[in-house]
């Protein structure tokens, strides 16, 4: 009898520690993953392209849209005249980061219908410039840096709808600005309700790296002056990536690459080197 007790036992022990060892697994396994999430954001060259970093609620959870890590918000202009002053009020606009997984719901956007997600995205996340009404707003970027000697490709994706201008005949839209040590600009940007992406490649100084900013925007400037827009503006995925230091068994880019480059109304180009002469 207590042979039959002993046995008994030892078999509640060992499942037992089986099942803290399943435990353990599991929790290592979560961990992991919350760590290889942010291992990618962080080696990421450019900070954030994805808007999955952004702020949270004191008990952890998310109200959408939210501000983005990294990215700073701005009205077309905050002048005290109200002749000058875009409207920023909450009835005017609604920006940051929206979810466009199972989760988004019409009537929280004044009832647009999921923009959803670039192709080959695999993140649900999205920036959103929601102009209620005719006005300018935008997001600028942290600072990005070109090493010296170094091509890269920067490409993101931007989907507008519904747009319409205060002024009639003013084809605005919306716009991405590169700014800082180098300068590109995709202005009059209008998709009709596709996502289209955006393509710049750099070549690097010769002598030293260079920084720039990104600015991500629907309107722009003061409100009796500038370009101001209703409608939807959404923006993903933007990625930084070097043509220079690659992967063994890939070819780096090329000078020759650089100079085959074609300029069209969605790719561009610009080289840094000319400031070295």
């Amino acid at each position: 009898m207590v042979k039959k007790k002993q046995i008994f036992l030892s078999l509640i022990v060992a499942l037992l520690c089986v099942t803290f060892a399943l435990c353990a697994f599991a929790c290592n396994k979560e961990d992991t993953t919350e760590d290889d999430d942010t291992t990618v954001e962080e080696s990421a060259l450019f900070t954030n392209g994805t808007f999955t970093l952004f702020s949270k609620n004191d008990d952890g959870t998310v109200t959408y849209p939210v501000a983005p890590t990294s990215w700073t918000g701005t009205p077309g202009s905050t002048s005290s005249s109200e002749t000058v002053k875009t409207p920023q009020d909450s009835d005017s606009i609604s920006v940051g980061v929206i979810s466009v997984g199972s989760d988004y719901t019409s009537s929280s956007y004044d009832g647009a219908a999921n923009p959803g997600k670039p192709e080959g995205v695999e993140d649900n996340k999205i920036l959103m410039i929601h102009n209620k009404v005719a006005t300018a707003y935008s997001y600028v970027s942290s600072s990005t840096s070109i090493a010296k000697n170094t091509y890269y490709k920067l490409s993101f994706w931007v989907k507008t709808i519904g747009l319409t201008p205060k002024t009639e005949g003013d084809d605005y839209g919306a716009y991405v600005y590169v700014k800082g040590d180098a300068y590109v600009e995709f202005d009059k940007i209008n998709t009709e309700g596709e996502w289209k992406q955006y393509t710049i490649y750099f070549a690097g100084s010769n002598t030293a790296s260079k920084n720039f900013t990104l600015t991500l925007g629907l309107g722009e400037g003061a409100y009796n002056t500038g370009h101001m827009v209703q409608g939807y503006a959404y923006f993903d995925n933007v990625v930084l990536t070097d043509l220079t230091n690659v992967d063994e068994g890939e070819t780096a880019f090329t000078r020759e690459d650089y100079n085959a480059i074609e300029v069209t109304s969605t790719q561009a180009k610009y080289d840094l080197s000319y400031i070295d002469g």
